[in-house]
């Protein structure tokens, strides 16, 4: 037809006139391509439809239902006299102590969590409110990847094929457990992933010089091997519902959760600004370095910014030093009324914290997840036997309600430590106040607590306490 009409106009020869047939004076070859082709984008136009509302109803599922498939319920076991860990924290079953917060306290390995959400009493058993029970079971190690010198991205698998057995949130943490020389040690670590991936969740963990469990993880576990875990658990969770924008705040290990997060505002298309600050030592310790460069690229609403410390011997030719006000002022210039993740080593958070107070930032808009380099040590002198005072010299009384134990509580002796000495088993990992692994409700009672950086308000309301740091000089009642 295009050729007929050109030898018209130019009068080359006479146009040809196509002779009739087909529809409209279309060839059946062509009917068909154009059928196809329509049909075609009809079809993509129903499957991105219906794509995008089993991601709003995955969303609101996980929302509404928090996280983790409840085990089948049984009644709290009696915890064995004298097999108090002595390394480490061992896994006690989720129907015998409270779910663990979210780990503000990194141990050794270097992973990172938040403080849990608040939680609510029914009858002396605590659950929290974003999820009643963790699921517990094994996890397959099906892969292993180098991200720096020193860090690791371990890939975990259901064991029995298939979506892994538990879901969670952008944030959320699991809780490893593995027997390590003859002593159950527990640690909890940050999922990176996305929760919008099923099949698997990977945790990025630092090796730690000092570090039972990370030490564990890089040098001794093989792809393969199965390692005991709990959850998903932890509130340092931010789905896209809890505000119009955020900004992301790293220093080190600390980017994990902000990485689940990313990955998953990416991977729903979330259309609010996403800002991420990054803070580490050397250009090569910059994680995910490639990976958040192809996600900025491909989210228009994501801004990355890495700042290293030492960039001598290298081509970097980013920022330089520390992160500090200005930078932070000039390329978040809505951080004022942001929400605001913030994780990493404790001088770190502190120095942000210090720089966001001067930013004028209010106080509920940030949300902040510590770990710190080394797990606090275990008591050296036998439990109870200081030289300041002894479970001989004192009369106050801790009782174990759950566990229906009581234990002598010297001046000196924390709850956590009551507990083991007579067997009571609760969940900890940092025993330094940061973690909130060991939070407990306090029946009755008063405690002192040298630091509870992982309690929140409404967990101080609801009457929770850290066992690690809690201290007495009356009788107590606590819940495990």
């Amino acid at each position: 037809m295009a050729l007929n009409w050109f030898k018209t106009e130019m009068n080359l020869r006479d146009a040809v006139v196509p002779s009739g047939g087909g529809w409209w004076g279309l060839t059946f070859i062509h009917l068909v391509v154009m059928t196809m082709l329509i049909l075609f984008f009809v079809t993509m136009v129903i499957m991105y439809f219906f794509k995008m509302r089993r991601a709003s109803e995955l969303l609101e599922r996980l929302t509404a239902e928090g996280v983790g498939v409840p085990p089948p319920s049984t009644p709290p076991p009696s915890t064995p006299q004298g097999n108090g860990p002595a390394g480490g924290a061992s896994a006690p079953p989720p129907s015998s102590t409270p779910s663990p917060s979210a780990p503000q306290g990194n141990a050794p390995a270097g992973g990172a969590a938040a403080p849990s959400p608040a939680q609510e009493t029914d009858k002396g058993t605590r659950k929290s409110t974003v999820g009643a029970r963790s699921w517990t079971g094994k996890l397959k190690l099906d892969r292993i990847q180098a991200e720096t010198p020193s860090v690791k991205t371990f890939r975990f698998a259901n064991p029995a094929g298939g979506a892994l057995p538990f879901t969670f949130l952008p944030g959320q943490f699991l809780t490893l457990s593995a027997a390590i020389d003859g002593k159950n040690v527990s640690r909890a670590y940050t999922i990176a992933s996305s929760p919008t991936v099923t099949m698997y969740c990977e945790h990025t963990i630092k090796r730690e010089e000092q570090g039972v469990f990370s030490r564990f993880l890089h040098d001794r576990l093989k792809r393969g091997n199965l390692i005991d875990a709990r959850g998903a658990n932890g509130g340092f969770v931010f789905t896209g519902a809890e505000a119009s924008s955020i900004v992301l705040i790293g220093g080190g290990v600390g980017v994990t959760p902000m990485m689940s997060v990313i990955r998953y505002l990416a991977a729903t298309a979330w259309q609010g600004n996403i800002t991420l600050f990054f803070a580490c030592k050397t250009p090569a310790d910059f994680i995910f370095g490639r990976e958040l460069e192809e996600l900025q690229a491909k989210t228009p609403t994501l801004h990355v910014f890495v700042t290293v410390d030492q960039s001598k011997g290298s081509n970097w030719t980013g920022l330089q030093g520390y992160l500090t006000k200005d930078v932070i002022e000039a390329r978040a210039p809505g951080i004022g009324s942001s929400r605001i993740h913030l994780c990493g080593p404790v001088p770190f958070m502190e120095a942000i914290k210090k720089i966001l107070a001067e930013l004028k930032v209010p106080n509920e808009l940030i949300k902040t997840e510590n770990f710190g380099p080394l797990r606090a040590a275990e008591p050296r002198i036998p439990l109870g036997r200081g030289p300041a005072e002894s479970i001989v010299s004192t009369n106050v009384v801790v009782d174990f309600s759950l566990a229906r134990k009581q234990a002598f509580l010297p001046r000196n002796m924390s709850v956590l430590e009551a507990a083991e000495s007579i067997g009571v088993e609760i969940d900890n990992s940092c025993r330094a106040g940061t973690c909130g692994l060991c939070k407990v409700e306090l029946t009755s009672g008063t405690v002192t607590m040298a630091v509870q950086d992982a309690l929140t308000d409404e967990d101080k309301t609801n009457r929770l306490i850290l066992a690690c740091q809690a201290k007495s000089t009356v009788n107590l009642v606590v819940a495990a």
